[in-house]
């Protein structure tokens, strides 16, 4: 089964919940935001964001201009449904770097954004039990 096959398989039979990863709130991943990015202005760029609640969290806040990046476009569709018509102001971008995730560097991920970010979350890397496990 390949990556995008894997989450979008999580996604679809697992409520956000019922992962191992899930927290109510990223509280440290918010504070390292609001700490890096003061003007509710700035770009922010959550990678691997999934079902993640930090979108909630940043809107809550009064940033602007948010985007999301998943590989999965079932968890994209989830966060946008909890979100309601606020999932209308963030920019959702559902795609998969061909370089592994864990190990790709940052750049790989952010050539798929078509404008600059000056406050990068890797939500990925935060949870690395996320990532499915290589088979060789």
């Amino acid at each position: 089964m390949d990556t995008k096959t894997h989450w979008e398989k999580v996604y679809t039979t697992k409520a956000p919940d019922a992962v191992s990863w899930y927290r109510p709130h990223l509280e440290t991943s918010l504070a390292l935001i609001v700490r890096a990015a003061d003007a509710r202005t700035a770009s922010i760029i959550d990678i691997g964001g999934g079902e993640s609640t930090l979108v909630d969290d940043l809107l809550a806040r009064g940033y602007e201009n948010i985007t999301v990046l998943d590989v999965s476009q079932t968890a994209i569709d989830v966060t946008k449904r909890r979100l309601g018509l606020a999932a209308e102001l963030i920019h959702w971008l559902a795609r998969y770097p061909r370089a592994d995730p864990k190990t790709a560097p940052p750049a790989t991920a952010m050539k798929y954004c078509s404008r600059p970010f000056g406050t990068v979350s890797f939500s990925a890397t935060i949870a690395p039990n996320r990532m499915p496990k290589r088979t060789t």
